[in-house]
């Protein structure tokens, strides 16, 4: 009790006393100096017993609340720093994601969207991309699914926002595409296609014959897509896409299926979606010391550019001089988009590119680091021309390899990542009634950050995989540990594809064709197998 309160208790004893008197409460000829002792008296016990009895509990109730405020208070300043901190973060962090070979699957790329720490989708299926990071597509947009027209103008409209982040690398089953503008006119048949590329393909008037078939236009479309373009499948995908995009309003006809291949790289129609796409892609690209393209780079395609003498010596050049090339054959293509009276078409020399040993052997579209279907090391020249010109890491699609990528860290630092999983789940294909879906569950996010690339996801069987591949040193194959194990080549010609985080194991692979042979180690089991 202060000593306020015991003044204003010591005032209030007279005229209490007066007022008990009055009341006849107590005797009249009670002294107010007795009254006034006994509060003094009651006083001084309660004092004592406030210090010396309960001090805790006195002061615990009195700043109770006080430091209950103070703590929120300071709770508060720590949400906020964090918040600030993790605002800052983002946006520092500069990420690429890499996402290839969708092959218009629209649940495979939601799948990747929906994981993605640096995509999104706003209401209405619009993608987004985080400030300050960046996509790189990697080819193969459609062909195997029910989502060739959503996937490609999902993409495209991203791209019309962030033209400066977003990138398109071409594939094989883009630029063929160029094809249908000039085989798909009225006056033309298949029988007057020329696959020069495969010599073992079935012939059209085979092909129409065995089908019961009319020689007509719709025709042609089916026997291209099955027997030149390797999609047999998406004459009744695309059905299926524009009964969905209708809603489910409108019996999509064979004509309606015809036009729709037609108008997406017609230049003069209303829709040319896929030829959009085309004239947004290129065929290489360089982000710093990464370098994208759709299928590899060997000694046949090391600074090759059709059209160009000699090989060109600086990688950035060479990217250069290739993308000018795609170009340049676009532009023609749309000038001349059918063929003339001699057989002649606009982007010949583009659709040639994107075919099996196009350009001669020298398309980087069709190469690959892959010999019968398991990884091979990076042929020397071709790692040193790389390296010299301040490449550490090669992103690649095209080529299927298992149910998760495939890393190629050579001795020297360099790494090649092999992102193409379309066949990572052929049972799916097999046994449902979607037999263009090769996919599955599966899926693999692939982040570039500037020390690390990182790959996450599901493999076919529904187990979590990962890791965490480092990008800031060169470590020989026998002082890596770790994640850092991922790429390396072990004895029997056995690589380490993926991690299992959740087992602590690491799965390696051998491949033969389109099979591998996989195998589950820990991590010293794998050490004692690096080659």
């Amino acid at each position: 009790m202060d000593q306020l309160s015991v003044a204003f208790a010591l005032f209030l004893v007279p005229v209490a006393h007066h007022l008990a008197q009055h009341l006849n409460i107590i005797d009249k000829d009670f002294s107010w100096v007795t009254s006034t002792t006994y509060v003094l008296v009651f006083l001084v016990f309660y004092s004592l017993i406030s210090v010396f009895i309960t001090p805790e509990k006195r002061t615990g109730q009195q700043q109770q609340q006080p430091e209950e405020e103070k703590k929120k208070e300071t709770t508060k300043t720590e949400v906020k720093e964090v918040k600030q901190v993790k605002e800052v973060k983002e946006v520092k962090e500069k990420y690429v994601e890499f996402i290839t070979d969708v092959e218009g699957n629209w649940d495979y790329f939601t799948s990747l969207v929906q994981n993605s720490p640096v995509l999104s989708f706003e209401q209405g299926w619009k993608l987004k991309l985080k400030e300050n990071c960046k996509l790189v597509f990697g080819g193969d947009v459609v062909d195997k699914s029910d989502g060739d027209i959503r996937v490609t103008k999902t993409l495209l409209a991203l791209k019309k926002e962030r033209p400066n982040d977003v990138f398109f690398i071409l594939g094989n089953r883009d630029f063929n595409k160029l094809r249908f503008s000039s085989e798909l006119q009225p006056n033309e048949r298949g029988s007057n296609v020329d696959v020069y590329w495969d010599s073992k393909h079935q012939k059209y008037v085979d092909y129409i014959a065995e089908k019961k078939l009319e020689d007509n236009s719709v025709s042609t479309l089916k026997w291209m897509l099955q027997k030149t373009m390797g999609c047999p499948e998406t004459f009744e995908t695309r059905r299926a896409e524009l009964t969905k995009i209708s809603g489910f309003s409108k019996k999509v006809s064979d004509e309606d299926v015809l036009q729709s291949f037609r108008d997406s790289v017609d230049p003069n129609s209303s829709d040319h979606w896929m030829l959009d796409y085309i004239c947004a892609g290129q065929l290489a690209l360089v982000l710093d010391d990464c370098i994208f393209i759709h299928g590899g780079i060997g000694t046949n395609q090391l600074g090759q550019v059709p059209g160009v003498e000699g090989t060109v010596e600086s990688v950035r050049e060479w990217v250069e001089k290739l993308n000018q090339f795609a170009k340049d054959q676009i532009e023609e293509f749309k000038n001349q988009p059918t063929y003339t009276e001699d057989r002649k078409r606009g982007g010949e020399k583009l659709m040639d590119y994107g075919v099996p040993n196009g350009a001669k052997g020298k398309t980087v579209v069709y190469a690959n680091w892959l010999a019968d279907g398991n990884c091979k090391p990076v042929d020397q020249d071709v790692e040193q021309w790389l390296q010299r010109g301040g490449i550490k890491a090669v992103f690649t699609g095209h080529q299927p390899h298992g149910t998760c990528p495939s890393v190629i860290h050579t001795p020297n630092g360099l790494q090649v990542f092999m992102c193409d999983t379309s066949y990572s789940g052929l049972a799916t294909a097999k046994n449902t009634l979607e037999p263009a879906n090769t996919r599955g569950i599966a899926y693999s996010n692939v982040l570039i950050a500037k020390d690390f690339v990182k790959v996450d996801g599901v493999l076919a069987d529904g187990s979590k995989h990962g890791f965490s591949l480092s990008r800031s040193s060169i470590i020989s194959p026998k002082e890596r540990r770790g994640q850092n194990l991922l790429g390396t080549r072990l004895a029997e010609d056995y690589w380490v594809k993926t991690y299992l985080p959740q087992q602590n194991i690491f799965v390696v692979a051998k491949g033969k064709g389109f099979s591998l042979d996989i195998k589950e180690y820990n991590e010293d089991q794998v050490l004692n197998l690096v080659a």
